[in-house]
This record gives structure tokens, C-alpha cells and sequence, in this order.
């Protein structure tokens, strides 16, 4: 369907289609068509709509050079923010965007799959190989984690982004659980 937006036409999806894609963009540091296309049982074009939808919320960014991978731009802890403005905007979002106070432009991919390991206890050396990374490497996003989220050391890291929301949720399982 077409809706129009500040006068200009906007193609966009059932609301609660977009709002699952949300939810389900929320639970990731990052999201793919494909990711989006499997999980909620749509065509790879309607993921692509999805996502260029969730962009213009500022839920994920916008889709650069040939990668399909969009970064998740808000914290967990917002679900039911975002869910409650994409709902009572039908979908479009409105200048102002409500949701952009909520975005978290200063942890980066890595440093978000960096913290996510430091999360699960794992050693420098276990991210490193984790992420095809050296080990000086992951040193200096620890360092540039501990700083921009002021915490004092590792395990202060981590409880901070625990309660900043940038972290799943401590007491459900987590994959490494999941696997052993």
C-alpha cells in the first residue's frame, strides 16, 4: 500500500508485519534480508521493504555499498517504545522522529560483537578467534568499550551495558548454554 509522508509517497508494509520485524531486529546487533525473509516467513523483496522501513524509523541503518546486513541502532530495552511509535504512527515515522533520542550511534558492529563475548566470559584470546580479529585488536575495543560506556574494567563493562539494555537479558540462556 502507499501512504504519503510531508507530501511525498512512502511504501510501506502492514503495521504488524513491521512491528515483528522490529522485534525481531531488536534481539540482534545486526539483521539481513535473509535473517528477516527466514524468521518471519516473507520473500527476500518484502524483507528488503521491511528493513528499508525499520531505516526510516532509525531502528537499523540504512543499507551501504554491497552489504545486505543492516546494524540495529536501538537497545533492547526500547522494544516497547518503538513498538508503541510505529504503531500509533501507522507505520510512517513523523518529524520528529520520536525514535531518534533512543539510537546509540557510538558502539560500532564490532564493538557490539566484542561486548557480546565479553558477556559470555570469554577471553581476548577466545574473541579474537571468534572474530578473525588480532588480539590487539580486540585490546583496543575493549579499552574503547570501557571508555565510551565509562566503565572502570572488564566485568564493570559488562554490567553496565546489563543495565544500559545493551545486552540480552542476563537470566535467559545464551547460545554458548544453548550448545554445550
Amino acid at each position: 500500500m502507499t501512504k504519503t509522508t510531508a507530501g511525498l509517497p512512502v511504501e510501506t508494509l502492514d503495521v504488524p508485519l513491521l512491528v515483528d520485524a522490529a522485534r525481531f531486529a531488536l534481539s540482534r546487533v545486526t539483521v539481513s534480508p535473509q535473517q528477516l525473509s527466514a524468521h518471519l516467513l516473507v520473500d527476500p523483496y518484502t524483507a528488503l521493504w521491511l528493513l528499508d522501513d525499520l531505516a526510516r524509523w532509525r531502528v537499523v541503518s540504512v543499507a551501504r555499498g554491497g552489504s545486505s546486513a543492516r546494524q540495529v541502532l536501538i537497545i533492547p530495552a526500547h522494544e516497547t517504545t518503538v513498538v508503541s511509535a510505529i504503531t500509533r504512527h501507522a507505520g510512517i515515522p513523523p518529524t520528529p522522529n520520536p525514535l531518534e533520542p533512543l539510537t546509540h550511534p557510538g558502539l560500532t558492529v564490532q564493538h557490539r560483537a566484542v561486548l557480546d563475548h565479553l558477556a559470555e566470559g570469554d577471553s581476548n584470546r577466545e574473541i579474537a578467534t571468534a572474530l578473525h580479529l588480532s588480539r590487539d585488536t580486540v585490546r583496543t575495543h575493549v579499552a574503547h568499550l570501557c571508555e565510551r560506556l565509562s566503565a572502570r574494567n572488564r566485568t564493570h563493562l559488562v554490567t553496565v551495558a546489563h543495565t544500559h539494555g545493551l545486552l540480552p537479558n542476563p537470566h535467559l540462556m545464551s547460545e554458548k548454554d544453548e550448545r554445550e
